[in-house]
């Protein structure tokens, strides 16, 4: 059956499938560098009311941790841990902004205007996410443009996953938000942010 976002979806594949994303459904994943996975998957608003139609692209990274991590992906070894989930409305300056669809779904104007916040906010962000060293700097970068840390804890769980304590304590210690719900979850995480 139809859905009126199909449109949006086959757009997103054009522009997405020559930059190595595959679709799923509504989602498209690029696991072209195994230590990284990247994704940006469609999200419908809950609350549309009768006739509007507004969306969003929501953006994730992932990294691969080992045997830990909540997320596997069929195709590729291990476990993985999701370190950034953002809306693309980052870009915009407003993080839970969403796209309202046009009348007709398929307008060329529309999505050319999409076709140009993905070509050149979107990829190049994740351009730049393709080791897990490489992920910190578009990190930093989404925390700076939403005004508020959006990282720092998963990135630093997902460093004590790999083993990289001092990387991981150096984020845990940089964690905002109450001190000792901080040091309860690097502690479960086999990080001592006193020491």
């Amino acid at each position: 059956m139809a859905h009126v976002l199909d449109p949006v979806a086959v757009e997103l594949e054009r522009i997405l499938r020559p930059h190595g994303f595959r679709r799923v459904a509504w989602k498209y994943l690029n696991s072209e560098v195994s230590a990284v996975v990247r994704q940006i998957a469609i999200e419908k608003f809950r609350w549309n009311a009768p006739g509007m139609h507004r969306f969003r692209l929501l953006i994730k990274l992932y990294l691969a941790t080992g045997a830990a991590g909540e997320f596997v992906f069929p195709s590729l070894p291990g476990r993985y841990s999701l370190v950034l989930e953002v809306g693309d409305g980052i870009f915009r300056d407003d993080e839970s902004a969403f796209h309202l669809l046009p009348p007709d779904p398929a307008d060329p104007a529309f999505l050319a205007g999409l076709r140009a916040m993905v070509e050149q906010d979107v990829l190049p962000f994740l351009d730049r996410a393709t080791s897990l060293e490489g992920v910190v700097a578009p990190l930093e970068e989404a925390s700076h443009r939403a005004g508020r840390d959006l990282h720092t804890v998963p990135l630093a769980i997902a460093l004590a996953r790999l083993g990289r304590t001092e990387e991981s304590r150096f984020q845990f210690r940089r964690a905002a938000g109450d001190p000792e719900a901080v040091r309860a979850v690097a502690k479960h995480h086999g990080i001592d942010v006193d020491n």
